[in-house]
């Protein structure tokens, strides 16, 4: 059986009653950080108007999740956005090192 955490009776379920309450609280402090980013990056791609619903639907739930485990999804979203700035970087600044080693 499940513990009850809206009624606690036992230190399990007070203990497990304060679990999701601190899990809630972090996803809370993730979305507040992460939301402007994302929001921020995304308006600086201007979506065209022809982008499926779906996809537009998705990006506004990464924009303003409702549910609590987006976080999740929102730090692996912009994992993916800095591995990619990064390599791409990465990529120019060693150019002239590549430059450098066919003369």
């Amino acid at each position: 059986m499940p513990p009850d955490i809206a009624n606690p009776k036992t230190y399990g379920d007070y203990y497990w009653a304060s679990e999701v309450d601190a899990k809630r609280l972090r996803s809370e402090q993730h979305e507040k950080s992460f939301s402007p980013a994302i929001g921020d990056y995304l308006a600086s791609l201007g979506i065209p108007d022809n982008t499926p619903p779906a996809l537009v639907k998705f990006l506004d739930s990464l924009q303003n999740p409702q549910d609590p485990s987006w976080d999740d999804v929102q730090r692996m979203f912009l994992g993916t956005v800095s591995r990619g700035v990064a390599l791409a970087g990465g990529e120019q600044m060693a150019k002239p090192f590549e430059y450098e080693a066919a003369e």
